[in-house]
């Protein structure tokens, strides 16, 4: 759909990753100025192990996708694995909405929001590392809040049809 949001984790939600990858990256290129020897091997070793990190990054950024569609959320993970799971919850289903932050999630603008509906007494999707859950909080809000009073009016409309007809 043309209007429908699409989210991924955050590239913030990476920076322990990112930091080891430069740390090996610097140690690759200092082993690589030796000529000979052990430094030489051990240069070779870290950039192995920086190529390693950067894939990491990469399958934890782009195995999930989040939708944010006019009438639901929908959650798909595992795009880049042999197994993929989606589920979608509607707006107007949903009882619990959560955003969670740890202390360098809101130093780093990124962090989780936990949904779940009527269904389960569980969280149904979370939206794993998303940039800004406040946002993406109040956004969701508004659109149950939308379908919900959508809802009601569609029904009271019917209820006027209805006692017209008898």
């Amino acid at each position: 759909m043309p209007n429908d949001l699409v989210i991924r984790p955050s590239i913030k939600s990476q920076f322990g990753h990112l930091t080891a990858a430069f740390a090996f990256v610097f140690l690759a290129f200092r082993g690589f100025s030796f000529e000979h020897g052990i430094f030489l091997y051990l240069g070779k070793i870290s950039a192995g192990i920086a190529v390693f990190i950067c894939l990491v990054i990469l399958v934890n950024i782009f195995n999930f996708k989040y939708v944010l569609a006019e009438d639901f959320i929908q959650s798909i993970e595992g795009i880049l694995s042999l197994n993929m799971v989606s589920q979608k919850v509607k707006y107007k289903d949903i009882k619990l909405l959560e955003a969670h932050q740890t202390i360098l999630g809101r130093i780093l603008g990124f962090g989780n929001v936990l949904i779940g509906s009527a269904a389960t007494s569980n969280i149904e999707i979370t939206l794993r590392n998303v940039s800004d859950p406040q946002l993406i909080k109040e956004f969701v809000l508004k659109k149950i809040s939308q379908k919900r009073s959508e809802e009601k009016s569609d029904n009271n409309l019917k209820e006027a049809r209805q006692s017209q007809n008898v």
